[in-house]
């Protein structure tokens, strides 16, 4: 899921069948995510990053997990979970609410 803050989109890719997750020698440059619905929240559980991915100066360790969920017709509330023990004491949550743009 990307959201494109020039053109106001949110676009998603999904994939219809369930897979393992990939082997941890098989690394994605924007990590492998697996995704499942609670309630009317689809929470995203982002793993296995390339060491060549650079957040906030790591990428290995790192682990997300996104919440989106549309709070109302115009607007969508995202949440991502932060955490890599390699880097921070303790996880952290940065929060933001998307308007549709017509």
């Amino acid at each position: 899921m990307f959201y494109d803050v020039g053109q106001g989109k949110v676009a998603a890719q999904h994939r219809h069948e369930r897979q393992p997750p990939f082997a941890g020698q098989h690394r994605q440059w924007y990590g492998d995510s697996r995704g499942h619905w609670e309630g009317d929240t689809l929470v995203v559980d982002v793993t296995n990053f390339s060491p060549k991915t650079d957040v906030f100066g790591r990428a290995e360790n790192l682990h997300l997990v996104e919440r989106w969920t549309r709070t109302g017709p115009m607007t969508l509330a995202y949440e991502v979970t932060i955490e890599d023990p390699t880097v921070w004491t303790r996880p952290w949550t940065v929060k933001q609410e998307f308007s549709r743009q017509e």
